[in-house]
């Protein structure tokens, strides 16, 4: 019932926010729509585009059967209970010293959506929560070594590109008879990709021509990443490129080193490995906002759960107060602040601290028991 509570008042309090705008997803539905006329990504002006590749219009184009009012809220709903199951999922695994039960974890989700990332995704109607759902479903699948983890992860990359930084991770963080799963996923990707490039060959070149193009040009200057930060304490913008590109090395060799640490636990971590590799892509991302830090809400929950010294939950106040951000990523502190906790779980998220038998936990060939979640619950 509290779980009930408090989505029912997010929803409520995001109904009609800026008169039922949510600007993202009236630009997705009417470029969708403009697909046979102007072009799927010619549709808008600026950074108000379809930016998503073409896989990404199959989710959206049911909604342009809607008047744009209607979907826009059916959008909404829809979104708060994707990232209300989502939280709840990688609460209940989270592999602290406790065992969460699903009417708790489900509780911790509805409040994971008071914080920036959930606030911000409903609030322009992003696709965010959808593309975490995927991800936290079959991050529980990989703990439980169904053999069908790994295709969420593929078909989150297919829909928003940046889940592909999960993949070295997963490599390196599980052990050799699981590597199925990193190429399971790649696979996916690919196929799925390669699919869409066969019926639209033009609007996927469009799209690979737009991502080289964001990579090189100026970020907004509210962007959460470290290249825009780097760039506003440092006046050369050659010199601050630079340090960001010196920097990403580093990352990326720090969040090997973590998956490899995660990677000596007990079972699969599923959702630290799914974890990091997001965290490492929305730091070291040339282009990222407040709404792509949705795992930066998950990163929260596992240094919560499974914090074991002082300095660790440190770590974890530091997150939550950060991700409480009142200025929602418009002021200059509150943007390091959440950069600065992603390149913490990058660098040091803790690993499983449970050390007897997870009571759960069944080998099977089946999607776990946990995304029940789904079905409803408390």
């Amino acid at each position: 019932m509290v779980a009930v509570l408090l989505a029912a008042a997010d929803l409520a309090a995001q109904w009609n926010i800026d008169g039922n705008r949510r600007i993202d997803y009236r630009i997705y539905v009417r470029a969708v729509s403009s697909i046979d006329g102007a072009g799927l990504y010619d549709y808008g002006t600026g950074i108000l585009r379809f930016t998503y590749p073409p896989v990404a219009a199959v989710l959206v184009w049911p909604f342009t059967w809607l008047d744009e009012a209607v979907g826009s809220r059916v959008w909404l709903t829809l979104s708060v209970v994707a990232f209300v199951v989502a939280s709840a999922l990688a609460i209940h695994n989270a592999g602290g010293t406790r065992p969460v039960p699903p009417t708790v974890a489900l509780v911790g989700g509805a409040a994971a959506l008071w914080l920036v990332p959930a606030i911000s995704t409903l609030r322009l109607g992003q696709v965010n929560a959808f593309v975490a759902l995927l991800l936290c479903v079959d991050s529980v699948a990989i703990a439980r070594r169904s053999r069908w983890s790994g295709l969420g992860i593929g078909l989150a990359a297919a829909i928003k590109v940046t889940p592909l930084a999960v993949l070295p991770v997963l490599w390196v963080g599980l052990r050799r008879h699981d590597h199925v799963v990193a190429r399971r996923a790649a696979t996916t990707f690919v196929v799925v990709t390669g699919a869409t490039a066969a019926v639209a060959p033009g609007a996927t070149w469009d799209f690979v021509q737009r991502l080289g193009g964001r990579a090189v040009t100026r970020a907004a200057t509210t962007s959460v990443d470290l290249r825009v930060l780097l760039r506003s304490v440092i006046d050369a913008r050659a010199v601050a490129d630079a340090v960001w590109l010196v920097a990403t090395v580093v990352l990326v060799a720090a969040a090997l080193r973590t998956a490899a640490r995660l990677g000596r636990s007990g079972r699969p971590d599923g959702v630290g490995l799914v974890t990091v590799g997001m965290c490492l892509s929305t730091v070291v991302s040339p282009f990222s906002s407040v709404h792509h830090l949705t795992f930066a809400t998950i990163a929260l929950v596992l240094w919560a759960a499974r914090s074991t010294s002082s300095w660790q939950r440190a770590v974890a106040v530091a997150g939550l107060l950060a991700l409480l951000d009142p200025t929602a990523g418009e002021g200059a502190p509150g943007r390091w602040a959440m950069v600065a906790f992603c390149i913490a779980t990058v660098v040091a998220l803790p690993s499983i601290v449970a050390k007897r038998p997870d009571p759960d936990f069944v080998e099977t060939d089946r999607i776990p028991q946990d995304v029940s979640l789904l079905q409803g619950g408390h």
